[in-house]
């Protein structure tokens, strides 16, 4: 049952998201249940052709999976990318061919969905629900549940297309990025719909949000540094205090929500380092280098570790790599894919061991 979990961390489909899901400690791992999104079809800069076909997109995500996270464990697997348009060569709905495979894998995965998704889509879950017997997961954006009562009615509308029960059912509430002057007014429009959701005996009601920036060049220099303050403690404490009741909470670790096109014939990304410390990311962003993006990764490294923010080497797998490379010792760290791993590695212990007894969402 998801309701024995603390955590959902929403991942966005990135290697190095993966590779820190991976690295979590076993009893770090037993607190979460992971919300995996199908990323989008990278395109061509020049064509804005799509690089893959859907069945070329679709095919790996199952072993990677299993990889991950393995067939003991459940974890919520979302597609929000894929549209009526994407249709494999055999004419099945990718949602369909997704499932198949990760049965096929004994993966447990659990389908999710939101209000808006087409017929077809909704469709091809349902059929995921009903031979699966796993229930269902639904995401609610701040745009549907700012109106909670209408909300509510086009839930329960989903809830009756799906033939699953309340107690089958996990509520995202997901408030996505946020604002500090956004946190009350949204937070009283989603205690509202929280509220009723466990009244009604819904499996489990998350409560997610991020306040980590679209871009991190954008608002850190080279070479500096700022502290961010994560607006999803805040939601969630807020919501908590209004709903009175047990709530699961959720977040996007170090990323944000939308997805950062880059591409590969622009320069790469400066290094830098995403620490979450507290109620803050310290996030710190080196020079950018044509060559010696290691180098200038283990500069922040160093900066971090000398800081009293450092929660020290044996904290997680990201902390002890992060050790490593302030010493001198070579970590593979000149790709943007190993800054995300550790950052994420990090993050999600954080929430499973501070956050989650500050904020009164342990598990015993």
């Amino acid at each position: 049952m998801i309701n024995r979990f603390c955590y959902i961390p929403i991942l966005k489909g990135r290697d190095g998201e993966y590779r820190g899901l991976a690295r979590l400690r076993r009893t770090v791992g037993a607190q979460i249940r992971p919300l995996l999104e199908v990323p989008c079809i990278k395109r061509n800069v020049d064509t804005r052709l799509p690089m893959k076909t859907i069945d070329e997109h679709i095919a790996p995500i199952p072993r990677i999976l299993k990889n991950v996270w393995g067939p003991e464990r459940p974890f919520i697997v979302d597609a929000p990318y894929v549209t009526d348009e994407d249709r494999l060569a055999d004419g099945r709905h990718a949602i369909g061919m997704l499932f198949d495979s990760m049965k096929i894998l004994s993966l447990q995965g659990i389908p999710s969905t939101a209000l808006d998704r087409t017929p077809a889509y909704q469709t091809a879950v349902k059929e995921v629900v009903r031979r699966d017997q796993r229930g269902i997961a639904v995401r609610i954006r701040p745009d549907q549940f700012i109106d909670a009562r209408n909300a509510w009615v086009e839930l329960q509308r989903l809830i009756n297309t799906m033939t699953v029960a309340a107690n089958e059912v996990d509520l995202i509430i997901d408030g996505r990025d946020l604002e500090e002057t956004q946190v009350k007014g949204l937070a009283s429009h989603a205690a509202k719909l929280a509220r009723r959701a466990a009244d009604s005996g819904f499996r489990s009601v998350v409560i997610a949000a991020t306040g980590f920036p679209c871009e991190v060049g954008a608002i850190v220099k080279a070479g500096a540094a700022v502290s961010v303050r994560r607006t999803e403690l805040d939601f969630f404490a807020e919501v908590h205090a209004k709903a009175e009741t047990q709530l699961v909470f959720g977040d996007y670790c170090i990323v944000h929500p939308e997805p950062l096109e880059w591409h590969k014939r622009l320069n790469p990304p400066a290094a830098n380092l995403r620490y979450t410390a507290g109620t803050s990311w310290a996030i710190s962003r080196a020079k950018y280098a044509k060559r010696g993006a290691e180098a200038r990764f283990r500069e922040l490294c160093q900066r971090v570790v000398a800081n009293d923010i450092f929660a020290g080497a044996g904290f997680s797998d990201g902390d002890c790599q992060i050790e490593q490379c302030a010493r001198g010792e070579s970590i593979g760290a000149g790709t943007s894919r190993k800054w995300i791993e550790l950052g994420t590695s990090h993050h999600i212990t954080t929430v499973v061991e501070q956050d989650a007894s500050r904020l009164g969402f342990a598990r015993k």
